[in-house]
């Protein structure tokens, strides 16, 4: 057998035996990329470009309760609204310092400049109420320990009976996602009925010489005393106003 032969023969075998090989394995090809660019800003013109080289991909990972955010640029996933109190459409029963609480999904922080919360009279949004407001976040008035409750309460006897207000977030509080409802202001509602009946003096009853700003506090004394009941006789038979 030539030289030339015998080399041929060689590489038909290992070509088969590669071939072979390979056959009998399962591969394993995982999609990934390796995003590039110049700098991190590279401006022309009107344009700007922000870029990294070798930047993993970003993006948030989450299991029990343990949550990865990864990659150089990753942005968290802003927060979201979970429940209100009062709920959607329901009433602000305080002759004065009436209180907005709005509980999240997670931690927040209120926004570094600005209220929180735009707070304007449904049937005239020229009327912008949210600085007659205060906004914290306060586990011991809230009973959450976990920072993710908004407390806004109002300063004083701001808001007039009967009327409508439309709550939303405000466009700076950037780490939440956007929300909206609507409330109703009733004085003497103490159990979110709409309507002030006897049922209000049972619920006051219930609650008497506690310390407390929730909403059977009616007079906003932050406790709950027998003038609460005055609040409730005062506007008994009263019902939440129509929505414009």
């Amino acid at each position: 057998m030539s030289e030339r032969n015998a080399w041929l023969t060689l590489t038909v075998v290992a070509c088969t035996c590669v071939v072979e090989v390979a056959a009998a394995q399962e591969l394993d090809l995982s999609w990934h990329t390796i995003d590039g660019g110049g700098q991190m800003t590279s401006t022309g013109g009107d344009f700007e470009l922000s870029a990294t080289i070798g930047q993993p991909d970003a993006g948030a990972m989450s299991g029990g309760d343990l949550e990865l955010v990864g990659g150089f640029w990753a942005l968290k996933a802003s927060l979201v609204l979970v429940s209100t109190e009062p709920p959607a459409d329901g009433t602000l029963p305080k002759t004065q310092n009436n209180i907005i609480v709005c509980a999240f999904d997670a931690p927040i922080t209120l926004p570094p400049s600005g209220d929180p919360l735009v707070i304007t009279e449904l049937a005239d949004p020229n009327n912008d109420v949210s600085a007659s407001f205060s906004y914290s976040i306060d586990p011991n008035d809230t009973g959450d320990p976990t920072g993710q409750t908004l407390k806004a309460t109002e300063s004083g006897p701001v808001l007039p009976d009967l009327t409508w207000y439309h709550v939303r977030s405000a466009s700076g509080w950037a780490t939440v996602t956007p929300f909206a409802f609507d409330v109703c202001t009733l004085r003497g509602d103490a159990n979110n009925s709409a309507r002030v009946t006897t049922a209000d003096y049972s619920e006051v009853k219930g609650h008497m010489g506690e310390r407390t700003d929730a909403r059977y506090d009616l007079n906003g004394s932050a406790r709950v005393t027998t003038a609460d009941y005055t609040v409730v006789k005062d506007h008994m038979g009263h019902r939440a106003a129509a929505k414009p």
